[in-house]
């Protein structure tokens, strides 16, 4: 497989180089406003614990314990980050420049997603549509991992499908891949049945299993002809590699006593987190995302002249699939003649059994939901295969329609999941985003291609006797198309740039340095004293003070015969026996023992 095959194979060409080049160079200035920002600082509960893990696996001389325990929180990106601390880097910047390099990887990987489908310039709107988003946006600005997790599904996606549609070699890639976005965030999990579903819109399992029960000799050389193919050879080969690097992974954590949650955070989401009702995110909301889309992609702030850009991404969607459904009426002849000359089953009443199936799944999507999430989108899955099957018996004369559908299995599969488990977070529905962006770069394709070539009037021609007479050629409307497409790039940048200078930091962790700077200062030998904290944050406090922090929940604070500590930092102002505040910190107090 030599390296020009490689760029091939994944739909990449010299004509790509000026756009991706302008991708990185969009991307990179975001990243860098982002990360290097005068007022950026460490901020929210994910940050510290990654932080940490970081620290762990760079096997860092600190003054204080890490718990293992968190290191099955995205293992994939601690330890990059770990390496970068082993350079001398200090851990805050070391985690920064990961997500940075991730950031970039999300924008290059959906552009070669995109290409799949379509042209240059319009894979490039949706590659900077995806990174410019409002929660993506503040995802970079936190340097959280959902992004990353973005990045190495998508890029794991990318040469699945280049495995399913080129050369099989490119399994061995995308079952390696997939599973460093397993361990960067364990939903990346979702991308599995997705795969399965690419998989079935390419070799129809329906078709099979009629072949199975009226055509046992089609079947048979069918099966055999399969068996002994390439294809069959690198799946084998690609599903012991993921195993075997799942194992590897997981025991060199448990060799460092992690506590991997893997099963138990699985054991949850099949519940739908039913028994976390403590968790300050537990919400029985199903419409929780619907309600809240909107501003996650554009908020209120992103608008021109007044204009909202998310109702304009929104009407564009609108007029799109109006175009489309309106075309296929025009056209409602052939599409009639594409049904008639379907693929009809040998078996008999084999297209009733499946609608009634159809219908069967369905009721127990509506009748399971939140009882079991995972048998929820096994049905869904299921019901998906089946209206491909019947989408693939119309020999529908494209190539990619099944990346439509795998779009909108995608979607669906990952707005119901986060919809239907109990625990909420407004960033885990980004997830969605790259299918969302696939139909709405989809519907705007379909704007531009009713675009009539006769627009530009000619001369001598403007009158004729049916009166305005207007002219097209292909290369003004190529033009237009452009400039219409880099005006959107453009102002899809400078926004992003407005929002990220104006995004306004946490004073937070100022004021746990400022508290632990004091602390420093007041006592010389703070380090063999004992500090206790109910503080969310309060491993901030273990990383600026070089000690460890016990920690306590709040609700027990008042009763001081569970723990003798010198110090006591709460973030709020209450009476507690035995200790009396020395020094006060925005909104934290610190206490001293009498």
């Amino acid at each position: 497989m030599s390296y020009k095959n490689f760029f091939t194979d994944i739909n990449l060409k010299k004509k790509d180089i000026p756009y991706l080049s302008l991708l990185f160079i969009a991307t990179l200035i975001l990243v860098i406003l982002a990360s290097f920002n005068p007022n950026k600082v460490p901020q929210g509960y994910d940050l510290s614990i990654y932080l940490f893990n970081s620290i762990k696996l760079a096997h860092a001389n600190v003054n204080f314990s890490i718990s293992s325990y968190s290191l099955f929180l995205s293992p994939t990106l601690c330890f990059l980050a770990s390496l970068f601390i082993r350079l001398g880097f200090d851990y805050f910047h070391s985690w920064i420049l990961v997500i940075g390099i991730f950031e970039i990887i999300a924008a290059f990987s959906f552009y070669i997603f995109l290409k799949n489908r379509f042209n240059c310039l319009l894979s490039l709107t949706g590659a900077i549509l995806l990174i410019t988003t409002t929660y993506t946006l503040k995802i970079l600005m936190l340097s959280l991992t959902d992004m990353a997790s973005i990045a190495l599904s998508t890029l794991a996606f990318v040469f699945f499908i280049a495995a399913v549609n080129k050369n099989p070699k490119y399994y061995i890639l995308s079952s390696i891949i997939f599973i460093l976005a397993l361990f960067t965030r364990y939903t990346s999990g979702l991308v599995l049945p997705l795969m399965i579903f690419y998989y079935f819109s390419k070799h129809d399992l329906f078709v099979n299993l009629d072949n199975l029960i009226s055509d046992r000799q089609k079947f048979t050389s069918d099966l055999k002809n399969y068996l002994k193919s390439p294809e069959f050879k690198y799946i084998i080969i690609s599903i012991v590699l993921a195993l075997v690097s799942f194992y590897l992974i997981y025991k060199t954590l448990a060799n460092i006593d992690a506590h991997l949650g893997l099963i138990s955070q699985v054991t949850n989401s099949v519940s739908g987190f039913q028994s976390s009702t403590h968790d300050s995110y537990y919400s029985e909301n199903s419409l929780f995302y619907i309600l809240r889309y909107p501003n996650g992609i554009f908020n209120k702030n992103s608008s021109l002249f007044g204009i909202r850009f998310i109702y304009v991404i929104f009407s564009l969607i609108f007029i799109g699939f109006l175009l489309k459904i309106y075309n296929l009426f025009k056209n409602r002849e052939f599409v009639k003649e594409v049904y008639c000359n379907r693929y009809r089953f040998k078996t008999k009443f084999f297209d009733g059994f499946l609608l009634v199936f159809l219908f069967l799944l369905i009721g127990l999507i509506f009748l399971v939901k939140k009882d079991n999430v995972i048998f929820t989108m096994t049905f869904f899955l299921v019901a998906s295969v089946i209206c491909v099957s019947f989408l693939n018996r119309l020999n529908i004369n494209d190539d990619n329609y099944s990346l439509t559908c795998l779009a909108i299995c995608s979607f669906c599969i990952y707005f119901l999941f986060f919809s239907l488990i109990n625990i909420k977070l407004h960033r885990y529905i980004i997830t969605t985003y790259p299918a969302f962006i696939y139909l709405f770069i989809l519907a705007l394709e379909e704007i531009f291609s009713v675009i009539n070539y006769n627009f530009i009037p000619i001369k001598d021609k403007y009158l004729t006797n049916d009166g305005f007479k207007f002219e097209f050629d292909k290369n003004t409307k190529s033009k237009i198309e452009s400039i219409i497409l880099i005006l959107f790039f453009l102002i899809l940048v400078l926004n992003s740039v407005n929002a990220i200078n104006s995004y306004e930091y946490s004073q937070e962790y100022c004021e746990i340095v400022d508290m632990s700077n004091y602390l420093i200062k007041y006592d010389s030998d703070y380090i063999s004293k004992d500090i206790t904290s109910s503080i969310k944050y309060y491993k901030y406090f273990e990383l600026n003070l070089d000690k460890e922090i016990n920690f306590v929940k709040e609700k027990e604070i008042g009763n001081t015969t569970k723990f003798n500590s010198t110090y006591i930092i709460l973030k709020k102002n209450i009476n507690i026996p035995d200790y009396y505040i020395v020094h006060q910190e925005g909104d934290f107090n610190l206490y001293r023992h009498y």
